[in-house]
């Protein structure tokens, strides 16, 4: 069954073997993976790693030339989507849908008007923070008192103007809020799971679930072990997370944003992950069908295994994307 990723850092990998003289990487070492897990789309984010956090939008602009370089290198292979037609060509192209996102907005700080030529560059989903504290919101390793800011509100506003769909994956719990009070269209959470199920900062609390649900926007259930449980991470927990979801909200609001991370190197690894261990039915993006394949198992129908691996997502695109 075809797969939208939610959340992918493949441009990561893309930027550093650019930077070692490699070319045409994503069709060397990640194409091949994409199909085999039936990914027909994702987001490619640009996520600036925390030892380039002295000059973020240095880094930001070199992942996103980058980008721009291997995006024409196989545009045979991967289409760039900046409206919601081009999912619709893509496919009938037989090409990847590629929409390029943000993992975080340090790099725009108190210069919200640079929102604007960062959509000419194909920018259309974005969230305000990655972990830390910037001049927009604060992140999940924040102070749990900061929120949004004035430039944050201005952010959204000139957001859902141009139609660059907002991300909360990575907010604190006030600037979740403090965002949740300030839009006017839907938004999604591309990466999180389920608090009550593992007790990370970053995955939602039940009140947050129904909220994005509230909104029409969609929850992208993320593979990252430590996301999905403190202690023995499995695709067979991973599923649960979906299953209460659906539970609580409905078939109609999650979706998949796996954030797999095979292709960083161990010393990024370790920094990130708490807990050292792999789903190993679903490590990697050949693996996605695994998902698929458990979902079944457990008793879900085919327009219900539909939705959760692209549907949903499509529905909010469609609004969004304009």
């Amino acid at each position: 069954m075809k797969v939208f990723d939610a959340h992918s850092d493949i441009l990561n990998d893309v930027v550093n073997k650019r930077m070692l003289s490699h070319d045409n990487i994503l069709e060397n070492y990640h194409i091949d993976k994409l199909k085999k897990g039936c990914v027909f789309g994702s987001i490619f984010s640009v996520w600036v790693e925390p030892e380039f956090s002295n000059n973020y939008r240095k880094r930001a602009f070199e992942i996103l030339s980058a980008a721009a370089v291997e995006f024409n290198n196989t545009k045979d292979k991967v289409k760039l989507v900046t409206s919601f037609n081009d999912f619709v060509t893509a496919e009938n192209e037989n090409k990847i849908a590629v929409l390029l996102g943000l993992e975080g907005m340090a790099s725009v700080d108190r210069d919200v008007e640079l929102i604007y030529p960062l959509y000419q560059y194909g920018v259309r989903e974005a969230s305000l923070t990655w972990n830390e504290e910037n001049a927009l919101a604060t992140g999940a390793n924040g102070d749990p008192n900061k929120g949004l800011s004035q430039y944050g509100v201005q952010a959204i506003k000139i957001m859902e103007k141009l139609g660059i769909l907002l991300d909360v994956s990575h907010l604190n719990e006030k600037s979740f809020w403090d965002v949740n009070n300030k839009v006017s269209k839907p938004y999604i959470a591309s990466h999180s799971n389920v608090y009550s199920l593992c007790r990370h900062p970053r995955n939602l609390k039940d009140d947050q679930i129904r909220a994005i649900a509230d909104s029409k926007g969609v929850i992208g259930i993320n593979a990252w072990p430590d996301f999905v449980d403190s202690q023995n991470p499995t695709l067979d927990k991973l599923l649960s997370h979906i299953d209460y979801i659906v539970n609580l909200v409905g078939i109609d609001y999650i979706g998949l944003g796996f954030d797999f991370c095979d292709f960083l190197d161990s010393g990024t690894i370790d920094v990130l992950s708490e807990n050292k261990k792999n789903l190993t039915e679903l490590s990697n993006s050949s693996q996605i069908q695994n998902l698929i394949n458990g979902l079944i198992k457990r008793g879900y129908f085919e327009d219900e295994i539909t939705k959760i691996a692209y549907k949903n997502f499509m529905r909010v695109f469609k609004e969004i994307l304009r």
